[in-house]
């Protein structure tokens, strides 16, 4: 009996070490670390890694003004789980960091993105291989990074990234509704969810500056944007407010790009990178600009090493495809698992695993109507080479307008508009020989949609964003700035109707239809 009871006090006494020894989460985090930078200011971040360490690892790195803590996402303990240290910077002005919000958008975010990189590959559980990860802004932050040729980079995998003076804030030279909306969502140094989920505020607030008529100029105070929070110098040295001076440079290449990665940057480019966009990604434009950038201008063994992938995704899609976009149902299969594809992309980047076995070829695109997934050699082998025309009527009795791929009849009392890829300006007629004309400036392209061609179904090309670059202006309320030529209706309500479909971005469900204007794609 003694026997009995000692046996099975030392069976319960082992399986209670087993148990706490697998007890924990299995990663650590170090939060609120501060990093310092070549000018003295430090950057704050949180690091999150595998716990009990035997040997060094590789790291993932995030530079970015919106959450460091992962609270969005879950990414950090996703890749610690996957063995990598995921390191999360705020970029200046955000957290902890010092400096100010305005040079996150230049040059110095570059320079900040190579200190953290060389900064993470001296940790003593670092294995001295750095890769970076994010969308979005966050995908700007990579690609300015990488311009300054930081040693230790290993990998870059921007998806959805904004191209500042491309695509964001004044998209084919009609400036943003929805940058007020993301300097809310960023106003002071945390994150503001409460701000951009309350669209009755920020929608009814961009409704009630068009009710009144009030200057464009005005909605970053009318939404409640602090003009000493979100600001820059310009050329004077004079500090204004962010918007106001992006506005006063509308159709300015030489400040817009000012601080785009060069020839040069990209010459010196040496590592893997995987891009990421949609169909109805607002920053696809910008998205594809880098792609080709580094397509025309890398190293052939680098450019070998660039996948590209195109989903019938939004702008959020994008960063976590969903199976429903405003309506639009998307097929499972182009579903994917991003957080999946990029781990084991890194894996094969970093050369601890194969290529993953969805990568056929450098390109890969989603066909809508045949359900499926597509892929090329090359952006240009994607495309059909063909033309597609859409036209956009109003028919009588409904305000929203709609696409179709035939010419309106001759007798349609509705308005129509017609595009085509590579046409240098588009035109909304009315009744009684009333036109509106909207030109792009020269340095701006229309974006691209591979295959595009007469028999996509519609729902292939149809966006709920600004995918769409041919755009109505009422000058009455968006203004004339440089690039832009417009001749708008007398009539109110006529006016109405354009500049509503000429808002990029637009919050409402019921006016974000109206951003569906005639446009044209094809994959350059």
């Amino acid at each position: 009996m003694a026997r009995t009871t000692a046996a099975a006090w030392l069976v319960a006494v082992i399986a209670s070490t087993l148990v706490r020894a697998d007890l924990g989460p299995g990663y650590d985090i170090e939060l609120s670390r501060m990093i310092p930078m070549r000018d003295g200011v430090e950057l704050e971040a949180w690091i999150t890694r595998p716990s009990d360490l035997k040997d060094k690892v590789p790291a993932i790195l995030t530079l970015t003004q919106y959450d460091i803590d992962g609270s969005r996402r879950g990414e950090p303990t996703y890749f610690a789980r996957r063995g990598y240290a995921f390191v999360q910077v705020y970029v200046r002005g955000r957290g902890r960091s010092g400096g100010v919000k305005a040079d996150s958008l230049g040059l110095t975010v570059g320079r900040d993105g190579y200190d953290a990189v060389e900064w993470i590959a001296k940790q003593p559980w670092s294995n001295g291989q750095v890769a970076m990860f994010g969308g979005s802004f966050v995908g700007m932050t990579q690609w300015h990074t990488a311009a300054q040729h930081p040693p230790h980079l290993a990998a870059i995998t921007p998806y959805a990234p904004i191209y500042p003076g491309w695509d964001v804030p004044n998209t084919n030279g009609i400036p943003q509704a929805w940058t007020a909306v993301i300097l809310g969502y960023t106003s002071g140094r945390a994150l503001n969810p409460a701000f951009i989920s309350n669209q009755d505020y920020w929608a009814g607030k961009m409704l009630q500056q068009y009710a009144r008529q009030r200057p464009f100029s005005e909605l970053y105070a009318a939404v409640g944007i602090a003009a000493d929070d979100w600001w820059m110098n310009d050329e004077h040295g004079q500090r204004l407010p962010m918007m106001t001076v992006w506005l006063n440079h509308v159709g300015d290449e030489a400040f817009n790009l000012a601080a785009e990665p060069k020839a040069r940057d990209y010459a010196g480019m040496n590592f893997p990178a995987l891009t990421a966009t949609g169909f109805f990604d607002d920053d696809q434009p910008g998205a594809l600009r880098y792609y080709r950038n580094h397509v025309a201008h890398a190293p052939d063994a680098a450019v070998a090493r660039h996948y590209l992938v195109i989903g019938p995704w939004d702008h959020g899609g994008t960063q976590a495809p969903v199976q429903d976009i405003d309506g639009l149902h998307i097929p499972e299969s182009a579903v994917l698992d991003m957080k999946k594809l990029h781990a084991d992309w890194y894996d094969w980047a970093l050369g601890r695993g194969p290529l993953p076995a969805f990568f056929h070829d450098r390109v890969a695109y989603f066909m809508m109507g045949a359900d499926e997934w597509r892929y090329a050699a090359t952006l240009p082998q994607a495309s059909s080479g063909s033309e597609l025309v859409l036209y956009l009527i109003f028919p009588a009795g409904d305000p929203a307008g709609d696409i179709q791929l035939r010419p309106p009849e001759a007798t349609d009392t509705g308005r129509r508009a017609a595009g085509a890829a590579g046409k240098r300006s588009a035109r909304a007629a009315g009744t009684g020989g009333r036109e509106i004309r909207c030109e792009r400036r020269p340095h701006q392209s229309v974006s691209g949609v591979p295959e595009a061609r007469p028999g996509v179904p519609l729902r292939a090309v149809r966006a709920r964003h600004r995918s769409c670059r041919a755009h109505a202006l009422d000058p009455r309320l968006c203004g004339r700035r440089p690039g832009l030529r417009s001749v708008g209706p007398a009539g109110a309500g006529q006016g109405r109707r354009l500049c509503r479909a000429a808002r990029p971005g637009h919050p409402s469900r019921a006016l974000s239809r109206r951003t569906v204007q005639a446009a044209a794609a094809q994959a350059r």
